[in-house]
């Protein structure tokens, strides 16, 4: 499944279930907070998981369905808003490797 399916099917699947019934009638900046918030709220549950139990082989599972969740959010909201995942993060990671060592950081390394 590449990243145009899953945005499509975790569209449909939400929509099936009632998720868009409360946020269509918002405005869309209302609308577009409300998704952000709950793509917050799925990356404020794998930090838990984290945080209760630290990282460990036995918590993997549980971590990676949160990653998951994340994922799926994500790809509702792109889809809800016609951008194409698969395009916008091929772009985005061919800029990405063209960046310096060590970018947004202090120890930055300039092209050179």
């Amino acid at each position: 499944m590449n990243l145009g399916d899953i945005q499509r099917d975790a569209y449909a699947t939400a929509k099936e279930k009632g998720l868009h019934e409360n946020l269509d009638p918002l405005p869309m900046r209302e609308q577009t907070l409300i998704r952000l918030a709950l793509v917050h709220t799925e990356v404020s549950e794998a930090t838990q998981i984290v945080k209760r139990h630290t990282m460990s082989e036995e918590r993997v599972d549980e971590f990676g369905r949160e990653l998951a969740d994340i994922i799926i959010r994500v790809a509702e909201i792109a889809e809800h808003y016609g951008v194409f995942l698969d395009a916008v993060v091929n772009a985005k990671l061919a800029y990405n490797r063209q960046r310096p060592y060590k970018f947004g950081t202090p120890d930055e390394v300039p092209h050179g």
